[in-house]
């Protein structure tokens, strides 16, 4: 049903629901408010209870099916299984109708021409067969209750003041009628079927042109790759030439030590090219996913494919899209600035209690707004340590924020602060998703993400961990963690406390 599968990833996967749920409440209203004109004007005509009781089921399956696309929002549902619910809740709904038409005089009501609403919502849900069949089956349920009537092997539900009473028995009307709605219900199947056949290849050109925009996309990232590259032999080039030179002006040195001294220069150029691609690879990965949905968005701007109203909606991802890029360049920066060995970090002893204090108020902001709980136990001595307030700030942050994102609502996250005699000793713990035992090891890799984290939250630079090994690495210190896959991480960290001069 790939019809089905294009509206749900259009309308955030369950927005056709909402509008099925709504257009059943219209439905009950309507209908209640046609009983209630149809018992005053038409008094001890129709069948008040029956017809109330019918809407009531309604009512009660909506109130249902509401319940149930809430409850999906925060699981994993199939296209399969979002069609079996569309297919049960139409179904469901032309019954429904029928036996509303059928307490309120069957063949003496107009009121069968609602089943033209089903078949309109089939055709923009299926495809064109199966619009078709929609078709089929409501004539083919009405055509029923007028037969089953006729022979009266169900009671018929006279409208005495309004219809003759033996109208129900003469075949010519339930000829007429049955026609009229095959006929009608045909022609509405085949408009919009046809109308969204078209919609459908325009969404199929536009996602061609953006598959073309991803094949664009790549080839510069090959030829960058490509000039990377040439960039490297003619270094490695030049690194050849100086050795040769130094080799001639330094002939006094026994050719062992030198082949020594080639062979050890060579495996570590080979480790720096392999760890040099594997960066500029991961980098280039990161970077092109934000840029190429940028790139699609203001594309489909450009061309006008968007309507005016969601465009504002298409910018702001467009903006989220660019606050994700710039995160990764800072967290880059960060770490590039931490691994370079010619950049001197001047330091005094700070008090890491007062920025833990300043850190906790966004941490709260956050917390809040995910449903989760922060407690923070803190020593009353005050803890200082030789480090820039920025790197213990952006210590704290990382492993706040990263407890924070991946506990669920209701969860908790501890944080204490405790020092020893030489050191100083922060503990973050929270009861989140855990970290399986096959991705620990590599949690504090550049670019690491563990799959339960990707799947609970896509955001990420995959940095945070590294930026903060490589802080404490800095400063001296260490880190450790403990954590149970679906039960919750605790990271520990110790910072040497500076030495008093006697």
């Amino acid at each position: 049903m790939s019809g089905l599968f294009d509206l749900i990833l259009e309308d955030n996967s369950g927005e056709w629901m909402k509008r099925l749920i709504r257009i059943r409440w219209m439905m009950a209203f309507s209908t209640l408010i046609i009983i209630l004109l149809a018992n005053y004007l038409l008094p001890h005509n129709i069948h008040f209870f029956a017809l109330l009781t019918s809407i009531i089921i309604l009512i009660c399956f909506n109130i249902i099916i509401s319940i149930y696309s809430r409850t999906i929002k925060s699981t994993n549902i199939s296209s399969k299984q979002y069609t079996f619910v569309a297919h049960l809740q139409i179904i469901l709904d032309i019954l429904f109708l029928t036996v509303f038409l059928h307490f309120l005089g069957g063949l003496e009501t107009y009121f069968f021409f609602f089943y033209l609403i089903y078949i309109v919502i089939a055709g923009f849900l299926f495809e064109r067969r199966m619009s078709f069949i929609y078709v089929g089956l409501a004539n083919l349920i009405f055509l029923g209750l007028l037969l089953l009537e006729w022979q009266e092997l169900i009671p018929h539900y006279n409208l005495y003041d309004f219809r003759s009473p033996l109208r129900f028995q003469q075949p010519i009307h339930i000829f007429t009628t049955s026609f009229t709605l095959l006929a009608t219900s045909l022609l509405i199947a085949h408009i919009v079927s046809t109308m969204v056949e078209k919609l459908r290849e325009r969404e199929k050109e536009l996602t061609e042109m953006n598959v073309a925009c991803e094949l664009k996309t790549h080839e510069l990232i090959e030829s960058n790759l490509a000039c990377e590259l040439k960039s490297k032999e003619l270094a490695e080039s030049n690194l050849a030439c100086e050795l040769k030179s130094k080799e001639l002006a330094e002939a006094n040195l026994s050719c062992e030590l030198k082949t020594k001294e080639l062979a050890d220069l060579n495996t570590r150029l080979k480790k720096l090219d392999e760890a040099r691609t594997q960066f500029i690879w991961a980098v280039t990965h990161e970077m092109r996913a934000p840029v190429s949905a940028i790139q699609s968005y203001m594309n489909l701007i450009l061309q006008g494919y968007i309507p005016p109203e969601k465009v504002n909606d298409v910018i702001h991802k467009s903006e989220r899209q660019a606050i994700r890029q710039l995160n990764l360049i800072n967290d880059l920066l960060q770490l590039a600035q931490l691994e370079d060995p010619n950049i001197e970090v001047k330091v005094e002893p700070i008090d890491i209690v007062k920025i833990l204090e300043e850190v906790m108020e966004p941490m709260q902001a956050i917390a809040e707004e995910n449903g989760v709980s922060l407690c923070v136990q803190i020593d009353n001595n005050p803890a200082f340590a030789k480090i820039t307030p920025e790197h213990i700030k952006s210590l704290w942050t990382n492993l706040i924020s990263n407890a924070i994102k991946y506990t669920n609502s209701g969860g908790s996250v501890d944080i204490t602060l405790m020092q020893d005699q030489d050191n100083i000793i922060g503990t973050v713990k929270d009861n989140g998703i855990g970290i399986s035992d096959t991705c620990l090891p590599h949690i504090f890799d550049q670019f690491y993400r563990a799959k339960n984290a990707k799947s609970m939250n896509r955001q990420g630079t995959g940095l945070g961990l590294s930026i903060v090994k490589r802080i404490l690495e800095t400063y001296g210190g260490n880190i450790s963690v403990e954590s149970k896959f679906g039960e919750g991480t605790t990271f520990v960290f110790t910072l040497p406390k500076p030495k008093i001069d006697v």
